[in-house]
């Protein structure tokens, strides 16, 4: 217990590494009533219970000596008690915390032995705290001088940046970075040689105290604007992402690291770069010109190893030879769930871009005779032109063959029209909204033609 004249309290300090700061903003100041608060318990509205001011110290000016006053009150509280015979002390038992001094530190490590406590003689006790009593010297007990380590991190970094994709029934896929990842490199790629539309991203922060934001690239209501939409990610947390398209420009994700202290901020980029080579062409469609003034068709891309596992081209035109009723690529082609498409322009034109490889091309519209072209290699930065070519209408079966059997299918729904239920496009030869005649006439007139496809091997 003390009844307080002054308590003399100095230590010293590596001001290489900490300078006093302000407790509000933390900005370095010299000021005592910046860099040192009260506890609540020794304060008051009218005037300060303990009051601390500094005095010149001739060590230095990396010490910090401050006296401290006590000004009793007239109530008691938790520490302030009545001492019969003295009036009014402290109560130190089991210690007591009297205020908290700020510090900023410039290093990222806290070493206490930064701070020492100053002594002025060899009797001095080992908290370097002396008390003076009624002009008389007395030392307190050997006790703790105490310091909390509340420094903010300044860390921003990540540990660890994982990159993969979802793989249906499988463990999920990583991917190697270019450069490998290191904390402290910032801008990665990948470059990324498969059809996949979206990926995932872990990170890891260096620091649990950080925070961690993502931009990723998302699509306008358009369809076609790309902007970059941020996210909160939470640590170790994956998150999925929807990639740029072929053809578009590099997906760009970037990870926004805020330290602890708020203000060191690190960003790191990771550009996925897609290869992709084109393939383009027109079909025409004649006999829908005079109705809907469109050449409207849909081209599918189909990986030759993925068609290959299927069947042999070569065995499957032999067995067909033009024979009616035995051909079914058509069917076996759609049964593949990985492939490219898309549905020509109005005009015709196509442009459809794939990743660098070998692939088997279907041009299909309903009711028309297919058009393939198969062993189509295509390298990186390539561009394949088909050129135009003129669909033949009336394959209602799709077998490959225009015959007796599909006049008989589509006069079985002759005076149909779009209005009713269950109206199938394929009888529609001319696009009008209905099943007549016309279409009859149509199919008619290409009795006997069959598919053609078209051998890319070698070229």
């Amino acid at each position: 217990m003390w009844n307080l004249n002054g308590i003399d309290v100095r230590f010293s300090y590596d001001n290489s590494k900490i300078h006093p700061s302000s407790i509000e903003n933390n900005a370095i100041t010299d000021k005592p009533t910046d860099y040192f608060k009260w506890e609540e318990e020794f304060t008051s509205e009218s005037k300060d219970i303990l009051e601390i001011y500094t005095i010149p110290d001739g060590k230095g000016s990396n010490v910090i000596r401050g006296i401290i006053s006590f000004h009793p009150p007239v109530t008691e509280s938790e520490h302030i008690i009545d001492k019969e015979g003295i009036g009014k002390v402290v109560n130190t038992d089991g210690g007591v915390l009297l205020g908290k001094m700020s510090f900023q530190m410039t290093a990222d490590v806290f070493d206490t032995s930064w701070f020492q406590l100053v002594e002025d003689s060899d009797d001095s006790p080992t908290t370097g705290i002396k008390i003076n009593i009624d002009g008389t010297k007395y030392y307190e007990e050997p006790s703790t001088f105490r310091f909390t380590d509340e420094i903010i991190s300044k860390d921003a970094t990540l540990s660890e940046l994982i990159l993969s994709s979802r793989i249906e029934g499988q463990e999920d896929k990583k991917y190697e970075l270019t450069p490998q990842f290191d904390k402290d490199k910032f801008n990665y790629e990948v470059t990324l040689l498969e059809a996949i539309d979206t990926m995932k991203i872990k990170v890891t922060n260096s620091n649990e105290k950080s925070t961690m934001k993502i931009k990723v690239p998302k699509k306008e209501a358009d369809g076609t604007t790309i902007i970059y939409e941020e996210k909160d990610i939470q640590n170790n947390v994956p998150i999925e992402f929807v990639l740029n398209q072929l053809g578009e420009p590099d997906t760009r994700v970037t990870i926004e690291v805020t330290a602890e202290d708020g203000k060191t901020i690190k960003e790191y980029v990771l550009v996925i770069k897609r290869p992709y080579g084109t393939i383009k062409g027109k079909i025409v469609t004649p006999y829908t010109v005079s109705t809907t003034g469109e050449n409207i068709a849909t081209v599918f891309a189909y990986k030759s190893s993925d068609v290959a596992s299927l069947f042999d081209w070569d065995e499957k035109q032999k067995a067909f030879g033009g024979k009616a009723g035995v051909d079914t690529v058509n069917a076996e082609l759609h049964s593949l769930t990985e492939m490219k498409n898309m549905t020509t322009k109005a005009d015709g034109t196509f442009e459809l871009h794939v990743i660098p490889g070998t692939y088997d091309i279907l041009i299909d519209k309903p009711g028309y005779l297919d058009r393939i072209y198969i062993y189509v290699t295509v390298e990186e930065a390539e561009t394949i032109d088909f050129g135009t070519y003129s669909l033949v209408a009336g394959d209602i079966n799709k077998d490959a063959i225009i015959q007796i059997q599909d006049i008989g299918l589509l006069s079985m729904h002759n005076g149909e029209d779009s209005s009713m239920n269950g109206f199938e496009q394929k009888y529609d030869l001319n696009d009008d909204g209905s099943v007549q005649i016309k279409d009859i006439g149509i199919l008619s007139a290409e009795n006997g033609r069959i598919r053609e496809i078209e051998n890319y091997k070698g070229r």
